[in-house]
């Protein structure tokens, strides 16, 4: 079994994990050199809001997938999306994924595909077409999201999306018997 954490601006709270991942830094910069005490391998995308800075403070205190195909082991591979320049990410990772043709491959993106987890609070679909065409082309097992509407978790044409969406939720995804399942835990919801 392997077993991934996933959290949306907020330090990790567990240890029983293979591997973590971050998706946009947490609220207080400084707070990103916990990272590096883990005792775990984290993985990360800033966010959106995140500026130079603080992508370069993921990158030393964690392995940043923004833009880069990340080989994890047991067959696994991390790719991200990242919030400051995503069709730039996504064409970058478009050269690695061809040339590495992952057959596992969990993919970490701070936007929304259009039309799924995408719904703004007035009704507007914020997620991004390209997002979606490259889910269709690389056909990843997972797609972690951290900037979407209602956190939760679907299965859609075979791949799993778990939506984080709060700094409030988390994420853990098992890898059992040849599939991925997912538990979305989120303070305050009972």
């Amino acid at each position: 079994m392997l077993r991934l954490a996933a959290y949306r601006r907020g330090l990790p709270l567990t240890s029983s994990v293979d591997a973590i991942i971050v998706v946009g830094s947490p609220r207080e910069a400084r707070e990103v050199e916990k990272l590096a005490g883990l005792g775990h391998r984290v993985y990360s995308v800033p966010g959106r809001r995140d500026d130079h800075y603080v992508a370069r403070l993921l990158s030393m205190y964690s392995t940043s997938v923004e833009g880069h195909l990340v080989y994890h082991g047991s067959g696994l591979y991390i790719a991200g999306i990242g919030g400051r320049e995503p069709l730039a990410n996504i064409k970058s990772l478009n050269m690695e994924i061809e040339k590495q043709r992952p057959s596992m491959l969990v993919l970490v993106s701070e936007y929304p595909p259009h039309g799924l987890f995408d719904r703004s609070r007035i009704g507007v679909d914020r997620g991004l077409f390209e997002v979606s065409d490259a889910i269709a082309a690389w056909m990843p097992r997972v797609v972690v999201l951290g900037d979407c509407y209602g956190p939760g978790v679907v299965h859609v044409g075979g791949i799993l999306y778990v939506c984080l969406g709060s700094p409030r939720c988390r994420a853990y995804i098992d890898f059992i018997n040849g599939g991925f399942h997912a538990e979305m835990l989120c303070k305050g919801s009972s």
